[in-house]
């Protein structure tokens, strides 16, 4: 039925077929369309998940196995290790830069502030309490004597010419109880409360870096990364096989983790789709597959694609044919 056409046209057959696959079939904005149809979405989805439970509940090799079994020379613990090193020196330098200009105010807790307030006064009580205690003791009584004895000393030829009608010790113990009666009136209580509860709020307006210095914060961040590690044995889970990490996966963390990733990777494919498919370059794919098919192979595909519009010609061309000799014997008859 088409005696050397195919065979003739076959390299434009497939130019023709590449340009229309190209630039009417498998198009960027058709591919884009199908990504983001809610319903593929959700079959995508559901499919992903249903493989990913099974292959958590089932796969008996631990995460070095198999990394392992893709390249032998990785050491996937010392992996780990340098990129959470990396991971928590880059978010630790992140947050303290964030931070270090703030007040302290900003940094504290609300309700750990609000209760250190509350507790001041409790504080300076139970400090003043013990001062007492102590002043009242047969040691803190020795200190202070010794204290007022030194100071009385150091006072020059005054207070020495008042030591010779009056003994130093009796002028210790005068003084010694107006000293101790001062130091644990309530009007110095209240003007410790006063000033501790002032120096505290200052304190607190104060930014971090009055406090911490950037080589005491490094030395922190070091401190803290050397903690995590030592509590923290990477080699106990990279060996760990993946089936045993199943049974304490929530299937909810499943999905939230698929559905971000297919979320991610459709935008992604959506942004480079043009890029991809211009690099991929159907046309020439579907023109090399098609100039390597036999005549037969060719002819077969032409035929079964309009294998009914080939018979109607072919029913046709019989009818005009019978149609057109019916005519043509008429026309005979007539000059006979």
């Amino acid at each position: 039925m088409t005696p050397g056409l195919i065979p003739k046209r076959q390299a434009d057959i497939a130019n023709h077929l590449g340009k229309t696959v190209m630039n009417h079939l498998l198009t960027a904005e058709g591919i884009e369309e199908k990504l983001t149809n809610p319903e593929f979405q959700k079959q995508m989805k559901a499919w992903i998940k249903k493989g990913v439970t099974q292959w958590v509940h089932t796969e008996e090799r631990s995460l070095a196995d198999i990394v392992k079994s893709y390249d032998s020379t990785i050491d996937i613990d010392q992996k780990l290790r340098y990129q959470l090193e990396r991971r928590l020196d880059h978010k630790f330098d992140e947050w303290l830069l964030e931070i270090e200009q703030q007040p302290l105010a900003h940094l504290v807790p609300e309700e750990l502030m609000k209760r250190t307030t509350e507790k001041l006064p409790e504080v300076n009580e139970w400090v003043f309490q013990r001062i007492e205690t102590y002043l009242h003791s047969h040691e803190g009584r020795e200190q202070m004597q010794n204290i007022v004895r030194r100071f009385l000393e150091r006072q020059g030829s005054l207070v020495q010419m008042l030591g010779s009608f009056v003994k130093t010790d009796r002028i210790i113990e005068k003084v010694y109880p107006e000293i101790v009666k001062a130091i644990t009136s309530d009007d110095m209580r209240v003007w410790v409360n006063q000033k501790v509860q002032s120096e505290f709020e200052d304190m607190l307006n104060e930014p971090l870096n009055r406090y911490v210095s950037k080589e005491q914060a490094h030395e922190l961040k070091s401190e803290l990364t050397a903690y995590v590690f030592d509590k923290f044995s990477i080699k106990k889970y990279t060996n760990r096989p993946i089936h045993e990490w199943g049974a304490h996966v929530d299937e909810e963390i499943i999905d939230r983790i698929v559905d971000a990733a297919v979320s991610r990777s459709s935008r992604m494919i959506q942004l480079k789709l043009p890029e991809f498919l211009k690099l991929l370059n159907l046309q020439e794919v579907v023109a090399d597959q098609i100039n390597r098919f036999s005549v037969q192979q060719l002819e077969g595909i032409v035929l079964s694609i309009a294998n009914r519009e080939l018979r109607l010609i072919k029913y046709l061309g019989g009818v005009l044919g019978a149609i057109i000799g019916f005519i043509q014997g008429l026309i005979l008859l007539m000059f006979i």
